[in-house]
């Protein structure tokens, strides 16, 4: 074809009014596949989830999947160290993080019960006294209670006071969705709620609190009676139980003593404190909460039979010499 017949046709092409539409229609349609796909290749090989605690997700899974178990054991990163998430021997490892908050706790539980109904036997419930505390006002309370928990699927667990809560956030109802949530999780920096301003806070306190003012938060308060009826109802005995405290933490927990009194929560504490014991500080990283990774180890066996039980004895080990390590035990008296 010659030039002159050549630039004729174009001409004819671009002169046709059908054909120009279509021609642009199908050059938006491919950029849009090239903009779609280059994301998606980024979202899969480039941008990292950040700060999302996995165990967390590892504990939901679970809950919806794990085969049938006796016994379920719950609880905070220090019941985590203790007891690693996943399944055990004869008990089932929900263990997750304190800031998952006692609502979490609750769903974890409910979800795996409810698929096999009788049986199981016990659930043990493993908290620091600090997670007592955890009224979804938190600084990692979007982490780790809203981007997981906070879904319309699980809003037959949400009472009024979760919903006004997280209501306190600005964007609550576009971030809960679920597309939106899986962009979130991998791009944390830019969307992160710190929950801890939204002044959620019981009793004015602000902060961690302190040795001093351990308290039940509202949330606490509600989510431990509503397990403590889950478990009645299904017959399934709830034994709740705290770790080896830092002997910075001794104290008479008067204020936490009275609110359970006044909440009606005296059975179900009466070992959380009967058992209670302190260990010295070397035992304990620098946060004094969690157990250096040296005792936790060679111990752990331990300090789980010593923490069920309340004894207070540690076994010879071959070649090694374990310094004192009990600073103090609580009997009740």
């Amino acid at each position: 074809m010659n030039a002159t017949a050549k630039n004729a046709k174009d001409r004819e092409v671009g002169a046709n009014p059908r054909v120009r539409p279509f021609i642009g229609v199908i050059q938006s349609i491919l950029f849009i596949l090239l903009g779609i796909a280059i994301f998606l290749l980024l979202e899969t090989f480039v941008f990292k989830q950040t700060t999302v605690d996995q165990d967390i997700y590892e504990a939901i899974k679970l809950a919806e999947t794990a085969k049938a178990y006796p016994e379920v054991i719950i609880g905070d990163s220090v019941a985590r160290q203790l007891y690693p998430t996943g399944p055990g021997k004869k008990s089932l490892y929900l263990t997750s993080n304190q800031a998952i908050s006692m609502t979490a706790q609750y769903i974890l539980v409910d979800k795996y019960i409810s698929r096999y109904p009788g049986q199981v036997k016990d659930v043990i419930a493993i908290f620091h006294p600090f997670t007592l505390a955890n009224n979804l006002d938190q600084i990692y309370t979007f982490n780790y209670f809203f981007l997981p928990f906070f879904s319309k699927e699980n809003d037959r667990y949400f009472s009024p006071l979760v919903f006004s809560l997280m209501k306190n956030c600005k964007y609550y109802y576009l971030y809960r969705q679920g597309f939106i949530k899986k962009i979130i999780k991998k791009h944390l920096e830019h969307f992160q709620v710190d929950f801890s301003t939204l002044g959620n806070h019981p009793f004015g306190f602000t902060g961690f609190p302190t040795a001093e003012r351990i308290y039940l938060a509202p949330i606490a308060v509600e989510y431990l009676k509503k397990l403590d009826e889950l478990c009645r109802k299904n017959h399934i005995k709830l034994h709740l139980l705290c770790p080896p405290l830092s002997e910075k933490y001794i104290s008479d927990f008067s204020f936490i003593k009275i609110q359970i009194r006044e909440n009606g929560l005296t059975d179900l504490f009466k070992d959380f404190f009967a058992k209670m014991i302190f260990l010295k500080k070397e035992v304990f990283k620098h946060d004094e909460i969690h157990y250096k990774t040296s005792f936790h180890i060679r111990l752990r066996k331990t300090i789980i039979r010593n923490m069920r039980t309340g004894s207070i004895e540690f076994p010879e080990i071959p070649g090694e010499k374990l310094p004192p390590l009990y600073a103090r035990v609580i009997r009740r008296h």
